[in-house]
């Protein structure tokens, strides 16, 4: 009970801190979509705040009440505004129940095994670094720090996420929490965990609803066996990145108000304010406090976009309108916009090295397994010419998917930058675990492009006995490859006990 009421209390506080911001942000053409967005504008209004009044000396201790209380503001004035409004589309109540399922099929193993709330993992060790950071950030803040204390392990760990990564934002979404809730950090880690990778889904749906243009309840469906219950996304929840799982969920969202921006006709003025410009560069400058590897994987594609536009049409308008999007990325936060790029200067040098990488080994993956549809991890490698069968015929669809939609330019740009990052990782530098995380970064968009294939050859051959055939098999599979990771993480979880967790006092 007390893990279901802290998970209903933590969904709560972020439609309250992000229902304000979303509605006054979100540009029209997306506010049908608002009720799955507010949860990320919530996480981004947290972050930017929080890391605000940190940086000017506030601890997340105090200046908790104050982001709450200018959420809430923000909200009123979106009500007096007239800008709240809700619509359901008719595969909300699918999305809806996806979201619920995904969340406690994925929390499962804590409610009944464990029976608290607490930290559980498949045994990575990232839990050590956010939870103590975001315990000293409410008392402190993120500059003035003494770190070299031999008798205060707290501080060993807080210094590598506020001193080496500069990864604030993370810890501060839980100081966040904390405070308002009463709560340790690590009694809410998992639950917070899980919440944002069921939220992603949503984002996924959204995504491939206004690529698709056309009302589909099968891409909903297919989105699910895809993403929500994708076996080599759930190993990385398992193995609790959570730095990374809310990463792809702001990545994802930004790539939906870069399409739709994209698509808007209204021409840009010099010095006028442009909504989606704004909402665009918010998004890229909290990645820059969150997940700082992760930056360059939005911006250079958006760069490359507009560059070749330029090229196409000859007008500087759009070498501009990528110059704005960077301006105001750098003008949100210029302190970790410079960070984020030594951090991620120093990140390729690490994983271009000749060194061994401390991980299990994981072998490269072909599209089926990255879809989810059979077990990376946990199954042996399928023979080399049934992984050749599948693998054309999974690029057959996707390559469909792709060219069903329209504006294709701009996603290619991010498709190119992760097939530039696959063959770096697994033919020049061999580093199985880079390429492995680059593909769970994007995998997001071939679940896009994939259900939109699927969903384009079902309406052409028009067979319903055909279309549930292909459903049935699709979720077969990849129910069967979930079920091999989960039932790993439910026999051989780690976890912040009882004994554990009495040291603390």
């Amino acid at each position: 009970l007390e893990i279901l009421s802290l998970t209903l209390k933590i969904v709560i506080l972020l439609y309250l801190s992000g229902a304000g911001l979303t509605y006054l942000v979100l540009p029209k053409s997306l506010q049908k979509y608002a009720l799955w967005i507010i949860p990320w504008f919530g996480t981004i209004l947290i972050v930017s705040l929080g890391v605000y009044l940190s940086m000017i000396g506030f601890p997340m201790g105090k200046s908790s009440v104050y982001i709450l209380a200018f959420s809430l503001c923000l909200f009123l004035l979106a009500v007096i505004k007239n800008r709240i409004s809700i619509s359901f589309k008719r595969s909300f109540l699918f999305v809806a129940v996806a979201t619920i399922f995904i969340y406690l099929f994925n929390i499962y193993p804590l409610l009944t095994k464990v029976g608290y709330p607490t930290v559980i993992s498949l045994g990575n060790l990232d839990p050590l670094a956010y939870t103590n950071t975001a315990d000293y950030l409410i008392k402190n803040s993120v500059f003035g720090g003494n770190f070299d204390d031999p008798f205060s392990s707290i501080l060993a760990g807080a210094s590598d996420l506020v001193n080496y990564s500069y990864r604030w934002g993370s810890a501060l979404i839980f100081s966040y929490f904390d405070v308002l809730l009463g709560t340790k950090t690590y009694s809410i880690f998992s639950i917070l965990l899980n919440i944002y990778f069921a939220l992603s889904y949503s984002l996924v749906f959204v995504l491939a609803d206004i690529l698709y243009k056309k009302k589909s309840f099968l891409l909903a469906i297919l989105t699910f066996l895809t993403f929500g219950i994708n076996s080599t996304l759930m190993y990385i929840l398992y193995n609790v990145f959570f730095g990374q799982i809310v990463f792809v969920g702001l990545f994802i969202l930004s790539i939906i108000l870069f399409w739709t921006y994209t698509g808007e006709k209204t021409k840009t003025k010099f010095l006028s304010f442009n909504i989606y410009e704004f909402g665009i560069g918010l998004v890229l400058s909290v990645i820059t406090t969150m997940y700082p590897e992760g930056f360059y994987f939005v911006l250079l594609p958006i760069l490359f976009y507009y560059f070749v536009s330029f090229i196409k049409n000859k007008e500087l308008l759009h070498i501009y309108k990528g110059f704005r999007i960077t301006l105001f990325t750098f003008m949100l936060n210029p302190f970790t916009f410079i960070k984020t790029s030594n951090w991620v200067m120093r990140m390729f040098k690490v994983t271009t090295s000749d060194q061994k990488i401390g991980w299990e080994n994981i072998r490269f993956a072909f599209p089926h397994e990255a879809l989810g549809l059979y077990n990376l991890n946990y199954s042996r490698d399928l023979p080399l010419t049934v992984d050749l069968i599948l693998v054309l015929l999974f690029i057959f669809i996707i390559g469909i998917g792709f060219f069903s939609i329209k504006r294709k330019l701009v996603l290619s740009g991010f498709m190119l930058i992760f097939g530039f990052l696959y063959l770096i990782f697994s033919v020049f530098v061999s580093n199985f675990f880079v390429y492995f995380r680059a593909m769970t970064y994007s995998s997001f968009l071939y679940t896009v492009l994939f259900g939109i294939g699927i969903v384009v050859l079902l309406k052409k051959i028009n067979s319903n006995f055909l279309t549930f055939i292909v459903i049935a098999i699709l979720s077969i599979a990849s129910l069967r490859s979930a079920y091999r990771t989960w039932f790993q993480f439910y026999h051989h979880y780690r976890v912040v006990d009882n004994t554990l967790v009495s040291v603390t006092e």
